[in-house]
């Protein structure tokens, strides 16, 4: 019964996920145009594809690799070296991170933009937008070590659930933020606390279930990251070629077209994407009945 349980919450978290990760796009997109019009909606693509490349740096991968090995020395019984291997990963992303922040400021301020199609946001919008990408992608990473956890835990159902509420709340804020007509610099001062907001909770949430897992200096040291480097550089090869694929195109775009045409790209795509995932989420349960 436990098992199939446990398939069953991975099953209806999934499920979920999938179906918030897709409406969330194809509603948020015609807000961000009809609040923001849709030259300034290229141009806020344009500046949020940036951070794509530069946050690859400070991962790695590592975090992925982690997360990975940490429930295999739970399971062999040796907790502790899960708990040293956690702890190293959180100060280096800390450390890396928050290097990698300020670059991605000073870069702001340092480009050009308008050689990219940005000339309607002022340079101090186009830092606060990218230093706000940058730290969006480093919450991430550090989510995405808190999972670690949760499958040393065995809870997969309940982190699943955890990110499609936490999905829907960042939604939810950022219609509430576009309805009352926040601009570029607005709409990232308010969604800021709202990546951090979620962070606390699953931090939080994950010690409440693992109260080991704890954050200290102790055991803390480079050497037990070295075996998980190779690892993860091989996990961060595809996130840098969908960078280059999709983010990619969007820089193309503006510099040759206009951000009006990164627009008009990046708002068809996510309207097929959205359908897509929804077309084969609704065959799945046909499929199965067949």
């Amino acid at each position: 019964m436990r098992i199939s349980h446990a398939i069953a919450g991975n099953l209806a978290t999934g499920f979920l996920g999938r179906i918030i990760g897709a409406l969330g796009p194809i509603v948020l997109v015609p807000f961000m145009i009809r609040t923001w019009g849709l030259n300034v909606y290229g141009e806020w693509l344009i500046l949020t594809s940036i951070p794509a490349y530069i946050m690859l740096a400070p991962d790695f991968g590592l975090a992925g690799a982690v997360a990975n090995c940490m429930p295999y020395l739970t399971a062999e019984g040796n907790e502790q070296e899960a708990i040293y291997i956690y702890r190293s990963s959180f100060v280096v992303l800390i450390i890396a991170a928050g290097g990698f922040v300020s670059v991605g400021w000073l870069i702001a301020w340092w480009l050009d933009w308008s050689k990219v199609g940005v000339t309607s946001l002022e340079p101090a919008v186009s830092a606060a937008i990218i230093g706000w990408s940058c730290v969006q992608i480093f919450i991430r990473q550090q989510c995405f070590l808190l999972t670690g956890i949760y499958r040393c835990a065995r809870r997969n159902p309940r982190l699943g659930l955890l990110q499609s509420v936490g999905q829907f709340f960042y939604m939810g804020v950022s219609l509430v933020a576009l309805w009352l007509g926040s601009s570029p610099y607005q709409y990232v001062i308010v969604l800021t606390p709202a990546y951090a907001l979620f962070f606390l909770v699953l931090f939080i949430d994950s010690r409440r279930i693992m109260p080991n897992f704890t954050l200290s200096w102790h055991g803390v040291s480079l050497q037990r990251l070295r075996p998980y480097i190779v690892p993860g550089l091989g996990q961060a090869g595809m996130p840098l070629i969908n960078a280059l694929q999709h983010q990619g195109v969007l820089i193309v775009l503006g510099s040759v077209l206009g951000p009006a045409s990164v627009g008009l790209f990046q708002t068809a795509r996510v309207l097929s994407n959205g359908v897509n995932i929804l077309l084969r989420l609704s065959a799945n349960p046909i499929i199965a009945d067949a």
